[in-house]
């Protein structure tokens, strides 16, 4: 009956002591009032009202009213079937949750119903990367909520590090409301929740890679440098990681890109090595002398053009039984080619043993060469030896030489200028020319191998040369 009054309880507290007594009302429900402290005040304001409802209810199962403005207008997606989303809607839903303007590059649907956990979660890719991609903790990560309810925004410990460029929410009944960031660190059920994660997102970039190359390398150009980086840090995932690297090589057209796999299978049947070389840029690598051999032997090599590959690549060792090896070590094996003008054997030793002795404590040895094609010298670094790009990384963050070893020279003896040289030696050994086109050739791959020092005489040197020469 509408005259009808209800019985109903009144709840009163001023903090720490309270009462119950019974009422009468005219309706059911429930009202809470509360008076706020002066200093709190700011809670009774309408839009900060409005932004804690949006931030932690947004996705209760009934509606919140303000006034007369509904609040939480955005559907919790993670709960419908993966067949049942529409693309505007999973776009509009990302949008909120990331607080981007953009739509994402793709999203990911999770649904585990479990003896040990059940949860649904809806991940995504972001179709740019953050300004600063490497700072880990700054990054926006996932959402985590208790039925509908958010528990913890930006929950570090659902995903590894390497992974934390994907957004989205998680959602569980198995995690209680009141959990503390601590508790879910130790939380066995959020280990299991994260194993699920992981094992999903790599499933769906399999699949990717395999359907869609193109967005793939959109993914792969963003976020490639963090993602690389579970290499030495995932050791469980290595293998999953190193089938989905991506690289530009000697062989890859522009935008193109090839994977470990892909140059496994077309190497030459005597290849033992996969090989790369590192560089700031593909331009700088092109010009390198150390890539001469390789593009004379048509020989495949990977150009590491980002800075984390310097320290991720060499930790996968091998890749199809053939060992991933830097062109620019001194070790490597390389067949002599049969040239058509062979140097005179004792005329080479002893304008080597010339520039050994010009050089001195420079460079750690010089060598007759078996890489160059077209150049005259070349620096490459000892077996033992950081590779040229660590090393100049190293020397830039901490400020320290000590990072910095010495090169070995390799020199082309069938090179026109050191016939010339040859001859000026056989002429004349103690010619000034020597010593000074000598060091002008150390110094020359000195500035192509980016570390010559600003205090050479590099250029008053080839300004001599060139007097000389015009005489």
């Amino acid at each position: 009956h509408m005259d009808k009054n209800f019985t109903g309880c009144r709840w009163k507290s001023s903090a720490g002591t309270f009462t119950i007594e019974e009422i009468t009302r005219p309706e059911r429900g429930t009202k809470i009032f509360f008076k706020l402290k002066d200093e709190h005040k700011e809670f009774a304001e309408v839009e900060r009202i409005k932004e804690i409802i949006t931030k932690y209810s947004n996705f209760a199962d009934f509606p919140i009213y303000l006034g007369k403005d509904k609040i939480n207008k955005v559907e919790a997606l993670w709960r419908k079937k993966a067949s049942e989303l529409k693309e505007n809607e999973v776009n509009e839903f990302y949008k909120f949750i990331a607080n981007d303007y953009e739509e994402p590059l793709a999203h990911i649907p999770v649904s585990v119903e479990g003896s040990v956990v059940s949860f649904k979660a809806l991940l995504f890719i972001p179709k740019t990367a953050p300004f600063d991609l490497m700072r880990k903790d700054d990054l926006k990560t996932i959402n985590l909520y208790s039925n509908k309810i958010l528990i913890q925004s930006n929950c570090r410990e659902i995903l590894p590090e390497y992974l934390r460029f994907i957004r989205g929410v998680v959602d569980t009944i198995d995690l209680p409301l009141n959990v503390s960031r601590e508790l879910t660190q130790a939380s066995p059920l959020m280990t299991r929740i994260k194993n699920i994660l992981i094992s999903k997102i790599f499933v769906f970039l399999e699949d990717l890679f395999k359907k869609d190359r193109e967005k793939y390398l959109v993914f792969y150009r963003n976020f490639g440098p963090l993602f690389k980086t579970g290499l030495n840090s995932d050791f469980e995932n290595k293998d999953k990681i190193t089938d989905l690297l991506c690289f530009v090589s000697s062989r890859t057209k522009e935008n193109e890109m090839v994977t470990l796999k892909e140059y496994a299978m077309r190497v030459k049947p005597d290849q033992k090595e996969i090989y790369y070389i590192s560089g700031d840029s593909r331009d700088s690598i092109e010009r390198n002398p150390n890539l001469e051999y390789f593009r004379k032997n048509d020989i495949e090599v990977l150009f590491l053009i980002d800075p984390v590959d310097i320290f991720t690549v060499p930790s996968i060792g091998e890749f199809d039984t053939k060992k991933i090896k830097s062109i620019e070590k001194a070790d490597i094996e390389l067949k002599a080619e049969d040239k058509l003008e062979k140097p005179d054997s004792n005329l080479s030793k002893s304008l080597i043993d010339l520039f050994k002795k010009t050089l001195k404590d420079k460079v750690e040895d010089v060598v007759e060469s078996k890489r160059l094609v077209d150049s005259a010298v070349t620096l490459v670094s000892g077996k033992n030896a950081l590779d040229p790009q660590m090393e100049k990384m190293m020397k830039i963050m901490t400020r320290d030489n000590s990072y910095v070893s010495k090169k070995t020279l390799e020199v082309n003896m069938a090179h026109p200028l050191l016939k010339n040289l040859s001859q000026i030696y056989l002429a004349n050994t103690h010619d000034v020319r020597l010593e000074k086109c000598i060091l002008q050739l150390y110094e020359s791959a000195l500035f192509i191998d980016g570390s010559l020092p600003p205090n050479s005489d590099f250029v008053k040197r080839m300004t001599d040369l060139m007097v000389d020469a015009t005489r």
